[in-house]
Parts: structure tokens; sequence; C-alpha cells
């Protein structure tokens, strides 16, 4: 979804309104963006975020993106 043009805020927002309907867990990642919308540091909501959940793939995209610069692909080359 990043490579067609949308940042990560849009992303993560897309996948949680796609997402909602097989599982509400996807709500986390608007839950980081309203986070960081409201001036949180993006580092500090996703560390809230993989506390607050069990899944441990959205754990694993939390430690990826907190530990990414922004402004830098997220894609493998």
């Amino acid at each position: 979804m990043l490579g067609t043009g949308l940042s990560l805020d849009q992303a993560m927002m897309r996948v949680s309104e796609e997402m909602d309907y097989i599982t509400p867990s996807c709500n986390e990642f608007a839950t980081v963006v309203m986070q960081v919308r409201a001036g949180q540091e993006r580092a500090t909501a996703f560390n809230q975020c993989r506390a607050r959940t069990s899944i441990e793939d959205i754990k694993s995209c939390g430690d990826d993106c907190s530990e990414r610069k922004f402004g830098t692909s997220l894609r493998k080359p």
C-alpha cells in the first residue's frame, strides 16, 4: 500500500478502516495516528500500541515503524 503514494499515516488509517470488519484490533493503527496528530512522539505512540495489544504482527509492525527514520522507504529493495 505504501508503494501507491500513501503516507504512513494514510496507510495506517486505511488499514484500520478496511480491516475493521475482520478484526477490531486494526483500530490500534487509527489510535497511533490520532496520538501522533495530537502531538505525541511517533515512537511513544507505537510503544504504547505494542503494550496494548497481544497480536504479534501488530507488535512487529510497531517495532519496525518506531525504529525507522520516517521519510524513507519502508519497502525492501
